[in-house]
């Protein structure tokens, strides 16, 4: 006569520890290619930023976040003990952490710099607004206070508030203020109300065509000073489109206004792009410089609640000097500002 219990398995039947056993190896195994993931990602993610934006593909890999994922390929591969790759003990640990580093001082300023001119700075303020947020007139009105706090010279919103909204920011922020500002046809895909503000006169001398964006070329006027031109671009904002031939004809436009003694001396706006982009390269060997490098930290803009990227920007011309820059959050857009104090 045979019992039940003669159908088990002898291993399992006096091995009770089995189950916990399967459940250790199932759980090695899944941080194993957990740990295979994150590595074949980092790998991406550096080829990008190393290689840069040469085509569209390279642009899709600078848009995954390194330095995240170098932080969690470096805690994972410590808490592994260094035996995500065999025999090559920490390799991945050291590699993470340089991308870290890396990342870290590609995205932070260099801090305020001493300034020595005897003119007054300018502060100028650039903000992608979101429309003017979500809530209407209620979370307007918290981006305002934070642009009015900063007591700016120069306003230049990308997505801006309707001209209602407009025209209440400008006296809020004061009665001499005046602002243009142009949005797309009626129709359009492709959305962007750009507004330039300033305290003193504000002309609007043309619309730029860009491929890929929008941009305005402003004049303002400051009574006891050379005038001053703001270029106020806005890129689309579909990763699979290029952003090269729109930082190309942006510069182009910059140097024709220079030849013709019209030299402009703001750049500023929602690019979509990041500092990195090979495109960049060219304005800073026109002498344009990145007023968020006068920062104090990290200096990602987007988006604002984990701004991973820098993407939002005020490049400066050869006649003006970025001292410092700082980022704003109103908690009613999805970009952070910032606000840079310029020495002429």
């Amino acid at each position: 006569m045979s019992d039940a219990a003669d159908d088990i398995p002898a291993d399992d039947a006096t091995d009770p520890k089995a189950p916990p056993a399967r459940a250790r190896r199932a759980f090695r195994l899944a941080v194993a290619n957990l740990t295979f993931f994150l590595c074949f990602l980092l790998g991406l993610s550096l080829l990008g930023h190393l290689v840069r934006d040469r085509a569209v593909w390279l642009a899709l890999l600078m848009d995954l976040p390194l330095l995240p994922i170098a932080l969690a390929v470096l805690l994972l591969d410590l808490a592994r003990r260094g035996r995500s790759i065999p025999r090559a003990r920490f390799l991945v640990t050291v590699v993470a952490l340089a991308a870290a580093v890396w990342s870290l001082r590609t995205m932070t300023g260099h801090g305020a710099d001493v300034r020595h001119s005897p003119a007054p700075p300018l502060n100028i303020v650039q903000w992608n607004t979101q429309w003017g947020g979500p809530g209407g007139d209620p979370t307007w009105a918290l981006t305002a206070d934070a642009i009015a706090a900063q007591a700016p010279d120069i306003v230049v919103l990308n997505e801006a508030p309707t001209g209602p909204a407009l025209d209440q920011l400008c006296r809020r922020l004061g009665r001499t203020w005046t602002i243009a500002w142009r949005e797309n046809a009626p129709g359009s895909p492709y959305w962007y109300r750009i507004a330039v503000a300033s305290r003193w006169r504000v002309v609007l001398e043309r619309e730029v065509s860009v491929p890929n964006g929008a941009a305005i070329a402003v004049l303002i006027e400051p009574p006891d000073a050379p005038p001053l031109r703001v270029l106020a671009v806005d890129g689309v904002s579909d990763p699979r489109v290029p952003r090269t031939p729109m930082l190309s004809a942006v510069l182009d436009y910059c140097r024709l206004q220079s030849h013709a003694n019209r030299p402009i001396d703001v750049i500023a706006g929602d690019f979509n792009t990041v500092s990195t982009s090979v495109g960049f390269d060219h304005y800073e060997r026109n002498y344009f410089r990145l007023a968020s490098g006068r920062c104090t930290g990290w200096r990602g803009t987007f988006p604002s609640v984990l701004p991973l990227y820098d993407i939002d920007h005020i490049w400066l011309g050869p006649r003006l000097r970025p001292v410092s820059c700082r980022m704003l959050s109103s908690g009613s857009t999805d970009h952070r500002g910032q606000a840079a104090v310029v020495e002429r």
